[in-house]
């Protein structure tokens, strides 16, 4: 158990970290990332190309990336962690509603936030790098 919940605080770390990356990512600053992952998350976001997503060896994060490139919720799917695939198909699809089913209230509220493009909702949320991320994010 301590295995699955140390891997979503991770995944959650790496995707709030890379997250202002695709607000303002340039692709020679992705090369300063230790880990390929997150280098190539950053490539796939500031080149806008998908195909990068497909370099990165770690399932989930490799679905987020693909999921941002809209129209393929089916990568969300296999994300376990249900917040999670809630928050990528909202992604992928780019609709809202699926921000409903988020349970975690800050999750949601940047979910909200993204989807609607309205800052209001950072306001909402209590973790300050989180909302820091929000409106960094939400233009």
């Amino acid at each position: 158990m301590m295995r699955k919940e140390g891997f979503v605080v991770k995944f959650l770390l790496l995707l709030f970290l890379l997250l202002p990356l695709s607000a303002q990512a340039e692709p020679s600053n992705c090369y300063n990332f230790e880990k390929p992952d997150q280098m190539y998350f950053c490539l796939a976001v500031s080149q806008k190309s998908k195909a990068d997503c497909f370099l990165i060896r770690d399932q989930e994060l490799r679905n987020e990336c693909v999921s941002r490139f809209g129209g393929e919720s089916g990568f969300c799917e296999s994300i376990r962690n249900e917040d999670h695939k809630y928050y990528c198909i909202a992604n992928s699809k780019k609709q809202s509603a699926y921000c409903y089913s988020i349970r975690e209230a800050d999750s949601k509220n940047f979910c909200l936030a993204q989807q609607s493009n309205d800052k209001s909702y950072c306001y909402s949320i209590r973790a300050v790098d989180k909302k820091n991320q929000c409106f960094l994010v939400v233009k």
